[in-house]
């Protein structure tokens, strides 16, 4: 039996997680958010009358369930209300709702400026916008591209530019990552790319000064790491590990961490806290002996926690590390024992009142999944084996850890990211071993950077401690079979998952057989829901006509093999095809995709006919004709005896309609094409009544059968 009243903060986070999550999916209007509001006032009144009631009229336990009905409800309001006030688009003058006529607009700048080839990327808070000259108020955040000048804007710096944000376009292809969305959880709704001659800096006004100092510090700390490391990766990764900046991150390396199942470790996160208190905790432990020494270590440990929080621009990971942490710390100085399941709670609880949109964000997601896996798993596989030596038991532990961590969260990495590292615990034993050495050295670094010869070396040791590093990740990911990739589960397979770990937990924890019977039935579900998904799967047949820009891309589905048909240069772009095309592919079941150039013949392609000004395509008893080299008037009486059910323009092929093309079923513009021939084409369309889709407007084009 789980006894719940031990966890107060547990239950109060799991209700004010179920208010958050209404106030995401089920928004609502103003007015009904006010009638909320004085809902939540008369809870709150009724919630401390029954607390007098039962402090002094009764001693029994008559009105505890009313109580704690109460603290369910008004949580629940107050994630619910919290949501809505965080939520950029509630406020009535947000920049959304104005409409596009004015020339200006001014804010400031509220996240850290990020350096790129050409411009700089920033968040802005917009504060007013002028129409003729007339300024109004307005509110809303903005994700701006700043053309470069000779000075680097910075946070807090107050900004005029001349134009109107655009809106962020949705995913062109389906199974892309959609930037909009993410954005919309940051509420972020606009975005502008902006001529450096198009804005001017006129002052300066951080909104929080603790941000501006730490920005600034992270910018000095990053600046030290790139005079003393002079080896572009070597510097990425000390960079991002122990400041978490990532920007120096290229593709190879972060694929080389993602396979080896190391990729934990170039973001700050509760580990290196863990790290950096006992390193305090070393240095600082004789500060107990003194008089009211439990508290003065408590404060002084405390401060360098909150100081390194800052220095890492307190990412969200970090600070939920640090607020356990410092609730840790209080608790032992103040001798009183705390659990750790209700430190772990409160911290989310604090994070979520702070924005209550990190629970959409996985990194949030995963930290709080592998710590509470961590904290539960590890002791009860740590004391299943025990060595006589130190070292053996070190690694052990490191072991541990691993295999908790891997166990709580695979379930969500397998739903966002699709794989799954084959070594991770071959991996995570001398990265977790080489990035602890990382940790203190670098650390090491940016406390005597002063000191010519000895930074020096210290660099010196932290640039080939990174190389050993990196190298232990690329000799892992070079091992036949590191990485599973291609694994689609859905929501509720996920879900699903989890409910198999709680329940095998349950029954190794409690041997009742009901657990197991469980487990069997959560078993035959999964494997049912799996089954069904493969027999859709197998009778699928679907074409795509996808949206890039400057190329040309197709491509047909039948039961789970898929042939991709695509211009050469794009059949060599293989970072363009795995991040646009392989996650739905996955999602599909494809276990087998032929990969086909447009304009020549393969032996294992459908039916193509490939001629001087383009290819015909026969599939489902449907005719498609891409038409990718100009000119075309020699196919018209072609398509005028044999007219296609679909007509595809690529590569400006068809640069005007005319009635002679009246016999075409359907046209579509794909994204090889210039915007304003596609422009003129659906036009021209339009006017001689043939349908046409154009995935400049529209993203991919999908004909499922």
């Amino acid at each position: 039996m789980i006894k719940w009243t031990p966890y107060v903060f547990v239950r109060l986070t799991i209700y004010l997680i179920t208010g958050v999550l209404l106030g995401i999916y089920l928004p609502v209007a103003a007015q009904t958010y006010h009638l909320l509001f004085f809902a939540f006032g008369g809870c709150l009144l009724l919630y401390w009358l029954v607390y007098l009631l039962i402090r002094t009229l009764w001693k029994g336990r008559l009105l505890r369930p009313v109580f704690g009905l109460l603290a369910l409800v008004l949580t629940v309001l107050f994630g619910y209300l919290r949501t809505y006030q965080v939520t950029g688009y509630s406020q009535p003058n947000h920049i959304i709702y104005q409409d596009s006529a004015f020339t200006y607009y001014s804010g400031t700048l509220v996240s850290e400026v990020q350096q790129r080839p050409k411009n700089y990327k920033s968040e802005m808070q917009v504060d007013r916008i002028y129409r003729q000259g007339q300024g109004q108020p307005a509110s809303g955040k903005i994700l701006v591209y700043l053309g470069k000048q000779d000075k680097k804007p910075v946070y807090g710096s107050q900004v005029l530019i001349k134009g109107a944000p655009q809106p962020i376009l949705p995913p062109a292809n389906p199974g892309e990552f959609d930037y909009r969305k993410y954005l919309e959880n940051q509420q972020i709704y606009l975005q502008h790319f902006v001529k450096p001659a198009a804005y001017a800096v006129y002052g300066y006004h951080p909104p929080n000064l603790v941000f501006a100092f730490s920005f600034r510090l992270r910018q000095q700390a990053d600046s030290i790491f790139r005079a003393l490391i002079p080896s572009d990766r070597e510097y990425a990764i000390a960079s991002g590990l122990i400041l978490g900046i990532r920007n120096g991150l290229d593709n190879e390396l972060k694929q080389a961490y993602a396979s080896a199942g190391a990729m934990h470790v170039l973001a700050v996160s509760g580990a290196h806290v863990v790290i950096v208190f006992e390193i305090l905790s070393l240095l600082l432990g004789k500060l107990k002996t003194f008089r009211y020494g439990n508290w003065i270590f408590a404060g002084v440990i405390l401060s360098l926690l909150w100081l390194y929080a800052v220095i890492t621009g307190f990412s969200p990971s970090v600070l939920r590390a640090v607020v356990m942490f410092t609730l840790v710390v209080i608790a032992k100085a103040a001798n009183r024992q705390r659990s750790i399941y209700n430190s772990l709670a409160i911290s989310a609880f604090v994070l979520l009142v702070i924005n209550p949109y990190f629970l959409l964000e996985v990194g949030f997601q995963l930290s709080y999944a592998a710590v509470l896996g961590i904290v539960y798993l590890f002791s009860k596989l740590y004391y299943l084996l025990n060595f006589n030596n130190q070292p053996a038991n070190w690694v052990w532990g490191i072991t541990c850890v691993s295999i908790a961590a891997q166990v709580a969260t695979v379930p969500m990495s397998l739903y966002y990211f699709h794989q799954f590292p084959t070594y991770f615990l071959l991996a995570n034993i001398p990265v977790i071993i080489l990035s602890t050495i990382v940790l203190y050295l670098g650390l090491l670094t940016l406390a005597v950077f002063w000191i010519p010869y000895v930074s020096a070396i210290i660099a010196f040791l932290l640039k080939w401690t990174v190389w050993a590093l990196n190298q232990s990740v690329f000799v892992t990911e070079r091992i036949p079979g590191a990485l599973i990739q291609g694994i689609s589960i859905s929501l509720v397979e996920e879900i699903i998952l989890y409910v198999l770990i709680v329940l095998v937990l349950l029954f190794l924890h409690y041997k009742q057989l009901r657990y197991w019977y469980a487990v069997f039935g959560i078993i035959c579900l999964l494997v049912a829901v799996n089954m069904a998904e493969i027999y859709r799967q197998h009778r699928q047949k679907e074409l795509l006509i996808y949206s890039v820009n400057n190329h040309t891309a197709a491509c047909i589905m039948e039961g789970r093999k898929g042939y991709f048909l695509a211009d050469s240069a794009l059949l060599q772009a293989k970072t363009t095809i795995q991040y646009r095309f392989t996650n739905y592919w996955w999602d599909k079941g494809i276990q087998h995709t032929v990969f086909l150039p447009l304009n020549q013949t393969q032996s294992e392609q459908p039916a193509l006919r490939n001629f001087k000004e383009g290819t015909w395509l026969v599939w489902q008893g449907k005719t498609f004709l891409f038409l990718n080299k100009a000119p075309v008037r020699n196919i018209i009486p072609v398509f005028q005896k044999y007219p296609p059910d679909y007509l595809i323009v690529q590569n400006n092929a068809l640069r005007n309609l005319n009635r002679s093309h009246s016999s075409v079923k359907r046209l579509i513009i794909d994204a090889s094409n210039k915007r304003y021939i596609a422009e003129r084409l659906k036009k021209q369309a339009d006017s001689l009544h043939i349908p046409c889709y154009s995935v400049f407007d529209s993203g991919a084009f999908i004909l499922k059968e």
